[in-house]
């Protein structure tokens, strides 16, 4: 465990804040519903009803203004760059990371050996991947790549994905059933660490620095996009979520600082519904990537029928198409 000081720079320093804890010791003019979401007056807009206090942030979702913890201090609160920094480092402690990530996780409780033992998990699902396994990560368009840099894996017959936090934390797996769905009662289960729900962050895959992100339905479809935009030379950023009953909690949005953001939905109805869930709680302007023709159920399917993934992206958001096609 990392113990913040005095030396400690300030970008490292946010990392172990909870920035709703400050307007909490505030008292004043905050308003906590029944999510448990803290509501505050816009300091640009005058809105108190869609302006959210985040762990890393305060967005409001009106005017679509946004402010970093340091720039909220300063900028709003009118601290010089010493108090700011002192204010941040008085939030932030030794127990600060565990404490943010619960919050932001919706975990009970995680500790360093719930992590320690998960990542021994990954580690031995990723050594025991056999040939039959890695040729079914190929025939959902998942590559070597993807598979050594997520260290995808194998348990007895369960393919395995790892499940990252935003600090890298492993806190859980994903185990999708690679038989028919009458050999095995569950196409899907988790393994996560304990007090741990089933939907705790989007996965966000990335190919480098990009501005544009896609949003697409399920951590597989994500890895064979993530897969296809590595061929291509492409360093878009892939954003992968589990869909269910909520697919996009709105705190989910302090996530989405990109520029330009489509969504690729499932063309039925669960993929409608997902997309539905990304537009309510998160933006109503946001394009979806909709292909026309055979093969486009899903962005995986539409890949490995051939189809030019990275046209109709940027199509979609219309902003011009760069890479190959493989």
């Amino acid at each position: 465990m990392v113990t913040v000081t005095a030396e400690t720079p300030l970008k490292d320093i946010t990392d172990y804040v909870d920035l709703r804890e400050f307007f909490l010791n505030k008292g004043e003019d905050i308003r906590q519903d029944s999510n448990e979401n803290l509501h505050i007056e816009c300091p640009n807009c005058g809105g108190n009803d869609k302006c959210y206090v985040y762990i890393a942030n305060v967005y409001c979702h009106k005017c679509r203004s946004r402010w970093s913890m340091y720039e909220w201090l300063t900028t709003i609160e009118g601290m010089d760059r010493e108090t700011a920094v002192m204010t941040l480092q008085n939030l932030a402690h030794s127990e600060r990371l565990h404490a943010a990530r619960g919050k932001k996780l919706n975990h009970l409780e995680i500790n360093d050996d719930d992590v320690e033992r998960m990542n021994e998990f990954v580690a031995l699902d990723h050594a025991a991947l056999t040939y039959e396994g890695r040729q079914w990560w190929h025939s959902r368009g998942v590559s070597d790549e993807a598979i050594q840099t997520f260290k995808l894996g194998e348990n007895k017959g369960w393919m395995c994905i790892p499940l990252r936090d935003d600090y890298g934390t492993t806190f859980g797996i994903k185990k999708r059933w690679h038989g028919s769905l009458e050999t095995s009662p569950h196409n899907t289960r988790y393994e996560c660490v304990k007090g741990s729900k089933v939907q705790f962050a989007p996965l966000i895959f990335r190919n480098g620095e990009s501005n544009v992100a896609i949003i697409v339905g399920g951590e597989i479809k994500g890895l064979a996009l993530w897969s296809y935009l590595r061929n291509c030379g492409v360093n878009w950023t892939v954003v992968a979520v589990a869909t269910g009953e909520n697919p996009w909690p709105s705190h989910w949005n302090q996530y989405m600082k990109f520029s330009h953001i489509a969504i690729w939905p499932d063309q039925d109805q669960a993929g409608f519904d997902f997309a539905t869930s990304v537009h309510r709680n998160f933006r109503s302007d946001l394009p979806m990537v909709l292909p026309e023709g055979s093969g486009t159920k899903a962005v995986d399917d539409f890949i490995l029928a051939g189809g030019d993934a990275i046209s109709e992206i940027a199509q979609s958001l219309g902003i011009r198409a760069s890479g190959r096609n493989p």
